[in-house]
């Protein structure tokens, strides 16, 4: 037996999830911030933090859709790569998220009179030996 050199041209729909997903991440990451410049200050800085919905919804459901269309022996490549589109986003904004905690962090920890409480559990070294929450400056 020999091995199909081409594959079948309904595999080629494996590309509609990641298509879909590369142009989400375009509009959130390059246009999405333009498009909040005539915002509300808490209206656009609520649109700014509900930019990874997109990237991580559509890509998703542009493989659910692509996916009815198709018998089922056609359909798990496709889900597949809608799957790994996803948890690729959902990596990249994780990482991003936590970069943004940990800067966040390290400026409380130095500068811990003017910050809220940081919990005991991520900075062990400024929980206070009582167990309550250090009181805030009235300065």
């Amino acid at each position: 037996m020999r091995a199909r050199a081409r594959p079948h041209p309904s595999l080629l729909l494996i590309l509609v999830p990641a298509a879909v997903c590369a142009i989400a991440f375009y509009i959130a990451n390059w246009r999405w911030p333009e498009l909040a410049t005539g915002m509300a200050g808490r209206t656009q800085y609520w649109f700014l933090r509900a930019s990874p919905v997109p990237v991580l919804l559509f890509g998703p459901l542009a493989g659910l859709f692509t996916v009815w269309a198709l018998p089922l022996h056609r359909r798990r490549p496709i889900a597949m790569a809608s799957f790994l589109c996803f948890l690729l986003m959902a990596g990249f904004y994780g990482l991003r998220y936590c970069d943004t905690v940990i800067a966040w962090a390290l400026v409380a920890y130095r500068n811990h009179l003017r910050a809220p409480c940081i919990c005991p559990i991520v900075m062990p070294a400024r929980a206070p030996a009582s167990g309550r929450a250090p009181r805030r400056s009235t300065r």
